[in-house]
């Protein structure tokens, strides 16, 4: 009995030594595992966060415009309110102190044009080459001005709506409709929104076919059959459109998450008044800008529908210069810009900027409640989220290298003096 006894403590003994010494080689390899682990996770997490930003095509059009030049530039989005409509309408002018207009856009460019000469030392009597408002027939629109200098500035302007597009039937089909988000479109907008353009060209005001339309690559294949369309005619509530190019969309994570469930299309702003006819000439409490020439019907026009976003890139000679300058033209032009939601785009994704999107919780979420916001915006925003996410674990995964590093350090001082 007590040989067994002794042979089972030796036994135990024996175990627990070895269960130590694979202990010891563990803990003492594991700081270098812990190393690795830490600085893959901050390399991973580095690739992710440059994966992110550069999908962001929409919040580059400082960088895009800026070029190889030495001037610094800033974009900012201004987004409005609107009175919503039935139907999927776009929105209707609905107050003076909350909305956007063509006739405000008009406004701003004017004030703008006046800050940027100044402050870029550009002669009073010189334009700075940017868009002014025109006459095209009947109805107002905005028109580039005839002008052979290089702008100093530029600007978009869009609004959305919802409608069914329609492929006319064919001696060979019938005809195919399908639910589309329709965005009414101004300036620059393809300069701000780098669209893949897959067949064809985007749309400009300067062109003289008002009646075109560009199809992103579902509508394009849910229509035609085929992502190569330009040229083919459609219709939008009996207005006949041609084809005028086909984009592509973006396939990431969060594109497909901001995109919605409808395809979607692009004409020129002013189009939107005359597929959605019908709505109240007077939406809101408010005066209506005045109506263009010709249209005694009191059918809405472009001068009262309310612009969702307008999108500027100014001149940021000074750090914050560039968004002063907006809210300065903004006041000239009777509006509070309390009343805007005005978004940086420009380092929106730099740390700095990130912390004040997520902190305080909730305040970014409440501040755009009565805004519509467009899925660029939507997309940037989901980008901001999973930025905040990879920028915790890089530095997660640096806190773990160093700790462990400092723990190698540590051993080894423990080891020389051991060994002295």
């Amino acid at each position: 009995m007590d040989i067994s006894k002794a042979k089972l403590q030796q036994m135990v003994r024996s175990r627990r030594d070895r269960f130590l010494r694979n202990t010891r080689k563990v803990l003492k390899v594991l700081p270098y595992v812990l190393i690795a682990a830490g600085i893959g996770l901050c390399i991973f997490s580095a690739v992710r966060m440059y994966q992110i930003r550069e999908n962001q095509t929409s919040q580059i059009a400082a960088e895009a415009w800026t070029g190889e030049s030495s001037k610094h530039f800033m974009q900012i989005s201004c987004f409005a309110r609107g009175q919503q409509q039935s139907g999927g309408s776009p929105d209707l002018f609905l107050d003076s102190t909350v909305s956007l207009t063509k006739n405000d856009i008009m406004t701003l460019r004017t004030t703008l044009d006046e800050l940027v000469r100044v402050a870029s030392g550009v002669d009073s009597g010189m334009s700075s080459a940017v868009p002014t408002l025109g006459k095209t027939g009947q109805d107002q629109s905005l028109t580039p001005a005839v002008n052979t200098e290089t702008p100093l500035w530029i600007d978009a302007y869009s609004a959305e709506a919802r409608c069914t597009v329609v492929r006319p039937a064919t001696d060979l089909s019938a005809a195919i409709s399908n639910e589309t988000v329709l965005t009414g479109v101004g300036g620059d907008y393809s300069l701000f929104h780098p669209l893949m353009i897959i067949e064809g060209s985007f749309l400009s005001e300067s062109g003289s076919d008002t009646k075109a339309i560009v199809l992103d690559e579902g509508l394009s294949w849910l229509l035609f059959g085929s992502y190569h369309s330009v040229g083919q005619d459609v219709t939008i509530n009996g207005i006949t459109y041609k084809v005028a190019g086909v984009v592509r969309k973006n396939e990431t994570k969060i594109d497909k998450q901001s995109y919605g469930d409808f395809p979607r299309a692009y004409i020129l702003f002013d189009e939107l008044a005359r597929i959605f006819p019908g709505t109240p000439a007077n939406p809101a409490n408010d005066t209506v800008p005045a109506a263009t020439e010709g249209n005694g019907s009191g059918l809405p026009d472009a001068s009262n529908l309310a612009i969702q976003c307008y999108e500027v890139v100014l001149p940021n000679q000074l750090d914050g210069i560039a968004k002063q300058n907006l809210i300065s033209a903004l006041s000239t032009s009777g509006k509070d810009a309390k009343n805007y939601w005005i978004v940086q785009n420009t380092g929106r994704f730099t740390p700095p900027n990130l912390v004040s999107s997520v902190f305080p919780i909730g305040a970014k979420a409440a501040e755009k409640t009565q805004f519509r916001i467009p899925f660029w915006e939507l997309s940037a925003e989901i980008a901001e989220s999973v930025l905040v996410f990879w920028w915790a674990m890089m530095a997660l995964g640096a806190a773990v290298s160093l700790t462990s590093l400092l723990a190698v350090y540590m051993a080894l001082k423990k080891e020389k003096i051991r060994r002295v």
